[in-house]
Formats: C-alpha cells, structure tokens, sequence
C-alpha cells in the first residue's frame, strides 16, 4: 500500500505490486472499482481473462473470487471500495454485477484520472470532489455497461447498439439504423433512449470520445489527425466536444494521463 484513505464511506487505497507476481484466488470484503494507473496485469475472474493495461477501469462485486497475475513491470492501481450499504443506496448507479464482465477505457478512464488526482490532494474539499466524481464514474458506467430499463433490451436493440459501436467513426443516419432494425426511426429513437439513458447521437459521441482517449493515451497521433478519423469536422469541433464530455482538452488529457502513466 501507498496510500489509503477513508473518504466519506468509499475507501481508497493506492497499491503497488512487484513485476511478474501473481495473486492467488481472493476476495474484496466490499464492492471495488480497479484503476490501472502503470503496468500491466491479468485478471482471472467469472471464468474468462482480461488483459489490463494502463488506464483500464474494472468493476467488481463484493465477494467476487479473481486472481491477478502482474506483468514484467509490475502495476501500479486505484483501488475504491464501497460499502454495502453504500453501493446499495447507489443501485443502479452501482450495479457491480452488471459491470463486472466489462474492462472499460476511454471516457470512464478520463474520470477515474480525475478521482485519482482528487485523492492524492490533501485539502478537504478534495475530499468531497473525490467522491462526487466516484459517483459520476459510475453514473457513466451505468449508462455505458448496461441498460437503465429494468427489462433487458430486445435483440433487435442491442443489434443496434453494436452497429453503432462498430461504426460510430462513419457515416451513420437514424433512418439505415431504423431499416437495419426493421423498426421506424421514431420508434428506435424512443426505445433507445428508455433502455440506455440518451439518445442515439449522444451514443456516437460517447463512442468517439471514448476512442479519442485512447488514442491520445496511448499513440502519439496529432489531435487533428485523430479528429478527421474520428469523424468530426475539425480539431477545434473535436476540442469542443472533448471538452465539454470530459471537462479536459485533448492535450492536457494527454498530458495528465502519460505523467501518471510513466509515474512508477
């Protein structure tokens, strides 16, 4: 351990673990959020194995059995524990079940940045940041990682969504998603929105921006390159939309994210 904290009923906790180690079987007590800050690791958990590289952002239920193999440097992580009374309260902004099989960058990434900075501020009102943006991370994680209609999509739906994912960076129309569906565009619009929480335009752009911070994470692509293959009109259009998303722009995401990254 680095560093823990007891903020409000989240703990904190900042870990570090020696290269090519592994941990065996084990459990969190409470509800976690894993965030990769360097490194890289494996973990083992529900029967299939996730490859964890820097940024990467895992959920897991409280009590949930996984192991963890680190890799030739090692990892460095944020972990944030939620009481069950807590994570409870937060249902189903908290729904660790359905978020456990996922391992999520992008914009949940750009948050989690965001929380891990709040932590290591001592002031108290970095204390009261901390958790709000706990609490947007998992809202964004909600609307991302699983439906907020308690019935499950249809399949014509998720076929939607999965069309939208595969191609959010070309050229995309409500009506072709409509007729791929055999639905009428209003009809998808309306379905979409009571299943996932936002339109479907608001779906593209979360796509995009997702991309984008990976991109700048992890490739040294120029921001206007990367907005023209991203599908928006300019760098200063991609500047705009990476901001008001992610309250950073592009390149002080950049900039924030490889400091930490190189930071072992």
């Amino acid at each position: 351990m680095l560093k823990t904290a007891r903020l409000g009923r989240m703990l904190f906790t900042e870990t570090l673990h020696p290269a090519n180690t592994r941990l065996p079987v084990h459990a969190h007590e409470n509800a976690a959020i894993t965030f990769l800050l360097a490194g890289a690791f494996t973990e083992s958990f529900g029967g299939s194995d996730y490859e964890c590289e820097p940024l990467a952002v895992l959920f897991k239920p409280a009590g949930a059995e996984h192991t963890n193999t680190y890799h030739k440097l090692g990892a460095r992580s944020l972990i944030i524990e939620l009481e069950p009374e807590h994570a409870a309260e937060l249902s189903p902004f908290a729904d660790f079940d359905t978020y456990a099989s996922h391992v999520s960058k992008g914009t949940p990434a750009l948050l989690a940045l965001r929380v891990y900075e709040a932590f290591k501020t001592v002031d108290s009102s970095a204390a009261l940041t901390t958790q709000e943006l706990v609490l947007e991370l998992l809202r964004g994680a909600a609307q991302r990682l699983g439906p907020t209609d308690r019935a499950a999509p249809p399949p014509w739906l998720r076929d939607v969504r999965e069309l939208i994912e595969a191609g959010f960076d070309g050229d995309l129309s409500l009506s072709t998603l409509a007729v791929d569906a055999g639905v009428h565009p209003i009809y998808l619009a309306r379905v979409f929105r009571l299943h996932y929480g936002c339109s479907i335009g608001d779906y593209v752009r979360c796509c995009r921006i997702d991309q984008a911070a990976d991109q700048l994470a992890g490739t040294d692509m120029p921001a206007s390159q990367l907005a023209l293959r991203l599908g928006f009109y300019d760098q200063s259009h991609f500047t705009h939309a990476f901001k008001a998303e992610t309250r950073m722009t592009p390149v002080d995401f950049r900039r924030r994210a490889r400091r930490i990254a190189t930071a072992v």
